[in-house]
């Protein structure tokens, strides 16, 4: 599924693992992302090498706690929420998240340089006011 917020393309993915850590379910979008295409009936482990997700998975898998982690897999970065069910299934919902890091980076971008700008524009303020302080129209202010 794919759904339009504030101009960006954000896909869903599902994925189910079961109790013992294998693939149940995966949709199209998921087997685009992890590699979830022939992954029904094997280990979690066949789904993607990022470190960070099979840890987050298998930390979800054995403490039974629900959980997310987030990951950049083809120059695209993903949301990943792990969900546990009654029936102690874990599911997982990816989000691809690229355009709002991008907006973050850019915005954090913009703020850092306006900063700069501003810090720049302030000193050559207070070095253009003590130089006129030092000319001929300093006198008439002092009193």
């Amino acid at each position: 599924m794919k759904f339009a917020s504030e101009g960006c393309d954000i896909a869903f993915t599902d994925l189910v693992i079961d109790e013992n850590g294998n693939v149940e379910v995966t949709n199209k979008v998921a087997d685009g992302i992890f590699s979830g295409a022939g992954a029904i009936g094997k280990t979690y482990s066949v789904l993607t090498a990022d470190e960070k997700v099979l840890a987050a998975i298998e930390n979800c898998v054995k403490t039974r706690e629900s959980g997310s982690v987030e990951f950049e897999e083809d120059g695209k970065t993903y949301m990943v929420a792990l969900n546990l069910l009654d029936n102690g299934y874990v599911v997982l919902v990816a989000s691809d998240i690229t355009a709002v890091r991008k907006g973050e980076k850019m915005r954090s971008e913009f703020f850092a340089l306006a900063n700069a700008n501003e810090t720049q524009r302030s000193s050559a303020t207070l070095s253009g006011m003590s130089g006129r302080q030092k000319g001929k129209g300093a006198s008439r202010w002092r009193r």
